[in-house]
């Protein structure tokens, strides 16, 4: 009776594999265009390029597809609060190639403008037989809707000023809570102001899985001097200066963690205040070069 039951188990199994196989295998469209996402938002004062996929879906290897789209908006105009970087409105896929980006670099200002709503739709392609969306009567995902959100109100510094909850992100943890201290100092210059910032090292020694403070030690955290500069509001940077940033008391030894001077880009919402950038360790073999993201919401 075993011997029967494991025969049978063997042949259904060998029959469901080749039933797959046969309807991959003859499976014949209907073949259709579409974006990966219908919709999406981003802060005007993105440095990054916004690349939106499109795919093709077919057995064709042998010829060459084009997808033509187009761009309409009521209220952000091209080349003043975007641009589209793809030369023309038309994506080539070579044969065997599966898909392509549109390509969308945002336009800051100072504005206070409101936020703004570009459309981008899959008008047609080469192939006739070729349907624009996802098969169904609703042609789903033929068109991507881009919410362009505007990051222009006035920064107050001392709105940046308090104890916080941080995230902070690595290839080793991702969105560890890190309590941080924002402390205002002064304006140095025109839109150029310091503060002292606390917190760092803190998903290492106390956040994280991989956490040294154990049973009896404890961990100081110290200030580390930044320079927020947002003299080209297009391009924001923070400066950490660098330095001691913690402290790990442990079995009556004290050891010391330092945060490596660097200036970088920032990424900051003055009308979300929500502020993004990173930091980097010293003295860590493994850390070398890594970044450590940091994001704060100072609502």
């Amino acid at each position: 009776m075993n011997k029967i039951k494991i025969y049978l188990l063997f042949v259904g199994v060998i029959s469901l594999i080749f039933g797959c196989n046969e309807i991959d295998q003859t499976y014949g469209g209907p073949w259709f265009v579409y974006t990966e996402a219908e919709s999406g938002e981003v802060f005007e004062s993105d440095p990054k390029t916004l690349s939106i996929p499109v795919f093709v879906s077919s057995d064709d290897y042998l010829t060459q597809t084009e997808v033509t789209f187009k761009v309409e908006s009521e209220n952000a105009t091209e080349g003043v609060d975007f641009e589209i970087v793809n030369v023309g409105r038309d994506l080539i896929y070579e044969p065997g190639v599966a898909v392509q980006n549109i390509d969308i670099k945002l336009m800051d200002n100072d504005e206070t403008d409101g936020d703004l709503e570009v459309t981008i739709s899959l008008v047609s392609t080469n192939k006739a037989d070729y349907e624009i969306g996802k098969p169904g009567p609703d042609n789903t995902f033929s068109s991507y809707v881009l919410t362009i959100l505007d990051d222009d109100c006035p920064f107050v510094p001392e709105d940046y000023s308090k104890s916080l909850d941080g995230l902070e992100t690595c290839i080793y943890w991702t969105d560890i809570k890190s309590p941080f201290v924002f402390e205002y100092l002064g304006e140095v210059s025109e839109n150029v102001y310091r503060y002292n910032v606390t917190g760092f090292w803190y998903a290492q020694l106390e956040g994280s899985e991989y956490a040294w403070v154990g049973d009896g030690d404890s961990a100081e955290y110290l200030p580390i001097e930044a320079i927020i500069d947002l003299s080209d509001p297009t391009a924001p940077t923070i400066e950490i200066k660098g330095g001691i940033g913690a402290m790990l008391h442990q079995d009556g030894d004290a050891y010391s963690y330092e945060v490596k001077a660097t200036k970088t880009a920032l990424f900051l919402s003055t009308c979300k205040k929500e502020m993004r950038f990173p930091y980097q360790m010293v003295g860590m073999d493994w850390a070398n070069g890594m970044n450590f993201d940091l994001k704060f919401d100072f609502n």
